[in-house]
């Protein structure tokens, strides 16, 4: 806990994607830190292909969510698949959209 609340507040000496590993170590059933971990692996160019596996099992978990739409995306642009990005960004934003309406209904 103390990681990802270094994490989050910007404090931690070491980089993101060590204590975000480190944390999927921890918990690795835990769909959020893999889906912060794919999006950071991504934007580091770090490990592509793991980044993919980590955003697609995000997704998997988490189907109802723009956030693991968002990083699918993401990992899918940084390998060069635009059309797969957008997709998924466009999923994304329907995501986004229905949970948008979900707040305004209650």
């Amino acid at each position: 806990m103390e990681a990802a609340i270094a994490l989050r507040t910007g404090l931690a000496e070491q980089d993101d994607a060590e204590l975000l590993e480190e944390l999927h170590t921890e918990r690795p059933g835990d769909p959020w830190i893999a889906n912060d971990l794919a999006f950071e692996l991504a934007r580091t160019g770090a490990s592509p292909t793991r980044a993919l596996d980590l955003a697609e099992r995000a997704v998997e978990a988490l189907p109802e969510s723009p956030h693991a739409a968002d990083t699918l995306g993401y990992v899918y642009l940084a390998r060069g698949l635009d059309e797969a990005a957008l997709r998924q960004f466009d999923a994304a934003l329907e995501l986004l959209g229905a949970a948008d309406a979900g707040l305004a209904a209650t």
